[in-house]
């Protein structure tokens, strides 16, 4: 049965005492030692509510996001009280946690009232910035991904991110909205994640790319079990590579375009293609809108945008809202992502997409995975630089069959001039490419065609 969602009444959707009144007996959580039912985490919720100290009018609650059943039924019973919530990943050490949230004390500006979550962006385009997310945020993001993915009360969310990002957020939000379960498994390893969807009946779970690569070269032969019906893969751009081995072991595959100032996903690939080759670019969602500057940023507006940064200028109603993302549209109204503004490599006056290097070089037999970043030169301002990782039990390609594959592909400013050879790419803490010059910094790089260095 699908749940149908009123985004016009958030307070209801991410209610669990609704939920509990709804479904007394439906699966809410599922847990190594059992399941909880809407009503048991409702009254559990209940209780937590009433220990809870609030924080003063406009000021947010401060958590550590974990993914244990007592942070999240703290998560539950502070929304049902209508309490914001600053979101601390777990993961932070105690030096990165106290500047989070001495950074949000300094902040005089009140919050609204109509405020669930205060989250700090990745810092992918410079200092993090405190998104703040609205309960009508929050409920328009959960409606529109569960029409697209078609989500219904029998479904059970693996839940393998933290609720401090938005991909780990959105899991709870959606779940509750359509009174459906999620089911907490222990830290993610590749070994966990192959278990806990057998075992614990999971239909649906969210990886980012490095996650997938990392279960398919410790399960080569795995697929994933019959009630298994999806996986939204997100957080970096998906290869094609890797998209044509998720559908050799019959993994169903969703792409989705996400961010924290969106409340997760805005965009996602086709439901019905999640088991074809067509490799479709990310659609708009229901009820969001796209549109290309003419640098080719991409602008987003729709109801699940944030109010803006806290204590920075707030979106007004209807704003775009400027991603900072470079993408191309495929002609049939979908994006793809080429890379982050800060990311576009400038050589010689030319502009250089990360994206669109890697994916040449994962073309080549014996190349497994490729990161492309600029290392800076005097002549070219900066030369295009990839790392390579070899594929397991192929032989390494040449420095000259790495230039043959790729000329043959890309113009030549585009090539890589330098290249290494590592074990796995550099990946910031939340699963994404790191693309700086500092990567390159003590490996032994091969010139593949001239450069200024």
């Amino acid at each position: 049965m699908t749940y149908t969602i009123d985004p016009e009444h958030p307070e209801r959707a991410l209610s669990i005492t609704e939920a509990a009144r709804e479904r007394p007996d439906g699966l809410c959580l599922r847990t190594p030692e059992g399941d909880i039912s809407f009503s048991e985490a409702a009254r559990r919720a209940a209780l937590i509510k009433r220990t809870l100290t609030p924080p003063p009018a406009g000021r947010p609650y401060v958590m550590q996001a974990r993914t244990d059943v007592e942070s999240i039924l703290t998560f539950y019973a502070l929304l049902e009280a209508q309490v914001p919530m600053l979101l601390l990943s777990p993961k932070l050490t105690e030096a990165e946690t106290r500047a989070y949230v001495e950074a949000a004390q300094r902040i005089d500006e009140p919050l609204e009232a109509d405020a669930a979550v205060v989250i700090f962006t990745s810092g992918t385009t410079g200092a993090s910035k405190p998104a703040i997310l609205s309960r009508r945020a929050l409920a328009a993001n959960a409606l529109a991904v569960s029409r697209h993915i078609a989500m219904t009360e029998d479904d059970v969310w693996l839940l393998s991110l933290s609720p401090a990002r938005v991909g780990g957020l959105g899991i709870l939000t959606r779940s509750l909205a359509c009174r459906s379960g999620v089911a907490l498994g222990a830290k993610y390893s590749a070994q966990g994640f192959v278990s806990e969807l057998s075992d614990m009946h999971v239909t649906i779970a969210s990886l980012v790319p490095a996650m997938v690569i990392d279960v398919l070269e410790h399960f080569p032969q795995w697929q994933p079990p019959r009630d298994f019906r999806l996986l939204l893969v997100g957080g970096s751009a998906c290869p094609a590579s890797l998209r044509r081995r998720a559908l050799a072991a019959r993994i169903p595959v969703v792409t989705t375009y996400a961010m924290t100032e969106t409340a997760s996903s805005v965009g996602m690939s086709p439901y019905e293609d999640r088991l074809t080759e067509n490799f479709c670019a990310d659609r708009a969602l229901e009820g969001v809108e796209f549109r290309l500057t003419d640098k080719n940023e991409v602008l987003v507006r729709g109801p699940m945008l944030m109010n803006g940064y806290w204590g920075r200028n707030r979106l007004a109603p209807g704003a775009w809202h400027a991603t900072g993302d470079i993408a191309r549209e495929d002609g049939l109204g979908g994006l793809r992502i080429q890379a982050r503004q800060s990311e576009v490599m400038i050589t010689g006056g030319e502009k250089v997409y990360p994206a669109e290097v890697e994916l040449a070089l994962e073309e080549i037999p014996g190349v497994k995975a490729a990161l492309a970043a600029g290392i800076p030169d005097e002549k070219w301002g900066v030369i295009v630089g990839a790392l390579l990782v070899p594929s397991p039990g192929m032989q390494r390609p040449t420095g000259e069959a790495i230039a043959r594959g790729v000329r043959a592909q890309l113009a030549a400013y585009k090539c890589p001039r330098r290249i290494a050879w590592v074990e796995e790419l550099p990946r910031t803490r939340e699963g994404k490419p790191r693309r700086e010059p500092s990567v390159f910094e003590g490996l032994a790089l091969e010139t593949l065609h001239y450069t200024n260095l």
